[in-house]
């Protein structure tokens, strides 16, 4: 399998079980943060699909500076409307690449970066996220793992 169908799959998935696990934080905790420096559940949110966003732009209109943000949805709803729309889009990116689409690099802030990697990048920051979510519902005493698949 090419590993451009297995981050398809990844984000397929961590799209939606990020969005599944958004219901199980109460409406009281999505803005909390375990400490001062840390993100909240919808800041997390927000830099997700701000990182899908960024590297959708790298490819895009890899001369120009990037317009969007990493802004934290308002609402569970509109963060979970977010990135499973980002995530599908990104989906359909991919699906529409060619072996020349990620050959070679791309100018980024801190120098030049292979497009092969950065392809994969947004899949992997989500799944780094998905797993700070998943924390942050242990501190409250949630102990069970929340899969959409298997309705918990």
């Amino acid at each position: 399998m090419h590993f451009l169908q297995i981050s398809i799959v990844n984000c397929e998935w961590f799209g939606r079980n990020i969005a599944h696990n958004l219901d199980y934080i109460p409406d009281d905790k999505l803005d909390w943060k375990p400490s001062a420096t840390a993100k909240s559940a919808l800041e997390i949110m927000g830099e997700v699909i701000g990182v899908f966003d960024y590297v959708l732009s790298r490819f895009e209109t890899p001369d120009q500076e990037w317009q969007g943000s990493y802004a934290a949805p308002a609402t569970r709803e509109e963060a979970k409307e977010k990135v499973l729309a980002t995530t599908k889009k990104y989906i359909e990116f991919m699906k529409s690449l060619t072996p020349e689409d990620i050959e070679g690099e791309v100018q980024m802030r801190f120098g030049p970066f292979p497009k092969s990697r950065l392809v994969q990048l947004p899949v992997q920051d989500m799944t780094h996220h998905h797993g700070q979510i998943a924390y942050i519902q242990t501190i409250w005493g949630d102990e069970t793992s929340h899969f959409f698949e298997f309705g918990s």
